[in-house]
């Protein structure tokens, strides 16, 4: 029977050797935190059955993105003398990016278990981590949480509760695979790699990427749902609170990946409610390599004044 070879004990040992961490300085410049990367991903987590779906590769099991960059343990260090505290994690753990909130007084991270991505946070002055109970994140369009202007609250992207099973591929073929071509702008290799193709892809996409959008106060727990569950390709809060949502819809495309899916852009105030409609954005899977869409180009805060929009690429 084959089985996997390893490299003389020499090279193994400077494989194996220690590197060093990643950073992450808080925004008050007086505790640095540094991360162990994992460099090699065990063989049984990149074995897991994963999909490809519109530019996004996600694992069927936990829903994490497939293969992504971890941490194996977080150091806090004083700026000021010196001192280093280490953050418990569970034993084994893979945790990734921290996000830290404005007064550098905590951080927020994602933990992968096999079954699900959770949502930590660590309190500074303690070194403390703890598990935020009842979230299991969704990072099927991005970042999967960030802080609120208040900065003690959280916006996460959540599996939606009782969302089931995902949907079964069919056991016949329910027709012949039909492609066909009327010319137009070629795609990238990169674009094209991932693209949805057949009728099963979609339903999965639609499983996949459905969120729940919540908010998490840091410091309790407590969650409080926003909206219904829908494909949430970008939110991001004002200054004051409202929050730009862009949401994907159908018809998609198996020539492109999510980002050129037709998607409507609306304001929504804290509690969750359409407040504004911005743009309805068509399909744009015939654009250049590399081009912008026809039409306002992207919609953001401006960070000096409440609830104000401009489209930088208009």
């Amino acid at each position: 029977d084959s089985v996997y070879l390893k490299p003389p004990d020499e090279i193994l040992r400077l494989m194996l050797a220690p590197g060093l961490p990643d950073g992450f300085l808080n925004p008050t410049r007086t505790t640095l935190l540094l991360a162990t990367p994992v460099t090699y991903p065990s063989i049984a987590d990149l074995a897991q059955p994963w999909h490809k779906l519109a530019g996004t590769r996600i694992v069927a099991r936990n829903r994490s993105l497939h293969d992504p960059y971890t941490y194996s343990a977080y150091d806090l260090v004083s700026v000021a003398d010196g001192s280093v505290r280490h953050v418990a994690l569970p034993a084994g753990a893979r945790v990734e990016y921290p996000e830290w909130n404005a007064d550098g007084t905590r951080f927020a991270f994602s933990l992968i278990t096999p079954d699900a991505v959770e949502l930590w946070t660590c309190e500074v002055p303690s070194a403390t981590a703890r598990k935020v109970p009842g979230v299991r994140l969704n990072p099927f369009f991005g970042s999967s949480f960030q802080w609120m202007p208040d900065q003690r609250t959280l916006l996460v992207r959540s599996v939606p509760a009782g969302q089931g099973a995902p949907p079964a591929p069919p056991a016949v073929p329910p027709g012949p695979d039909v492609k066909e071509t009327s010319g137009g702008s070629a795609s990238s290799t990169y674009e094209t790699r991932d693209v949805l193709t057949s009728d099963s892809d979609e339903a999965l996409f639609d499983y996949y990427g459905s969120t729940q959008l919540a908010l998490v106060d840091a410091a309790s727990g407590k969650l409080t749902p926003m909206g219904k569950p829908a494909l949430y390709l970008a939110v991001s809060p004002s200054p004051d609170g409202h929050l730009l949502v862009e949401t994907i819809h159908r018809p998609y495309s198996r020539l492109t990946t999510a980002g050129r899916f037709p998607r409507e852009v609306d304001v929504w105030d804290g509690a969750g409610k359409v407040v504004k409609h911005i743009a309805s954005l068509p399909l744009a899977e015939s654009g250049p390599i590399g081009g912008e869409p026809t039409g306002p180009g992207g919609h953001e805060w401006r960070a000096t004044a409440p609830a104000t929009l401009f489209a930088p690429f208009a």
